[in-house]
């Protein structure tokens, strides 16, 4: 598996990427394939995040090794935002698959709501601001 340096990708993109970093425990073997869809969906469900986030890792884990059970695939997701210190969600699931995407769903939810919060400080915009707008165009409209 080939790495990019972020200097690497600067050079190809023109701006810096978010680095995402897929690892797993020695119970588990992935293929190149689904590293790579795991990368590529990690990149598209966290886009909007994009100008925050500056890496992303993702470590699966095998709870019960060689045994089966209901819920013994881990992902744990650790996202790394500039200027803040790091987040991580964990989703336990009967594949490798279900829990990649509650993580990956739990981290978005979480980033929505930490970095949402940071946006949406007092004084901002808001939908309000628009109607009295509207309101004034009426009443002018009316003279």
């Amino acid at each position: 598996m080939s790495i990019k340096t972020n200097a690497a990708v600067i050079e190809q993109f023109g701006k810096p990427q978010m680095h995402i970093q897929v690892t797993t425990d020695a119970n588990i073997h992935l293929h190149e394939d689904v590293i790579q869809r795991v990368e590529t969906e990690t990149r598209h469900i966290l886009s909007r995040f994009a100008a925050e986030i500056v890496s992303v890792e993702v470590h699966f884990t095998d709870e019960n090794g060689a045994k089966h059970g209901s819920a013994d695939k881990r992902c744990l997701i650790e996202a790394r935002c500039s200027g803040r210190p790091p987040v991580a969600v964990r989703d336990e699931n009967a594949t490798i698959e279900g829990s990649f995407h509650g993580a990956v769903r739990k981290l978005k939810h979480l980033l929505e709501s930490s970095l949402g919060k940071a946006e949406a400080h007092k004084g901002g915009e808001t939908i309000r601001k628009e109607n009295s707008v509207e309101r004034e165009e009426i009443n002018t409209e009316r003279l």
